[in-house]
C-alpha cells in the first residue's frame, strides 16, 4: 500500500461516501422482488474515483469495502449469473490481504 493523493482531504470522507451506499444495498435484501437486484448490485455505480484509486492501490480498507459487497452479492447466489460472483470477491480479497498482512490468520479460510 503506497499512500494516496487524496490523503490531503482524508481518507475517511472517501469511505463516508462509499460505505452509505453499500449499505443501501444490504437494505435491499430484504425485499423480495426484482428490487432486491437492482439495489444490491448497483453500488458498484456510486463508487467515487478516490475510492477506485484506493482499491487500486490496495488500501486494506478499500479492500475490506469491497469484501463486504462481496458478502452482498454472495446472498443473491440464487440467481445463475451472480452464482459464486461474491465468494470469488471475498476469497480474492482475503488472498490479497493474507499476503500483505501474512500475520492475519482470520483469513485463511476460504468462504464456500
Amino acid at each position: 500500500y503506497r499512500a494516496s493523493p487524496y490523503a490531503d482531504i482524508g481518507i475517511s470522507v472517501i469511505f463516508d461516501s462509499t460505505i452509505p451506499e453499500l449499505r443501501k444495498g444490504f437494505r435491499c435484501l430484504r425485499i423480495n422482488d426484482a428490487r432486491r437486484f437492482v439495489g444490491a448490485i448497483g453500488w458498484p455505480a456510486f463508487v467515487k474515483s478516490p475510492y477506485v484509486l484506493l482499491l487500486k492501490q490496495r488500501h486494506p480498507a478499500a479492500l475490506n469495502v469491497l469484501a463486504y459487497y462481496g458478502i452482498t452479492l454472495h446472498a443473491l447466489n440464487d440467481a445463475w449469473w451472480l452464482n459464486g460472483v461474491g465468494c470469488l470477491i471475498v476469497n480474492t480479497v482475503a488472498t490479497i490481504i493474507s499476503r500483505a498482512y501474512s500475520y492475519n490468520q482470520c483469513w485463511q479460510t476460504p468462504l464456500q
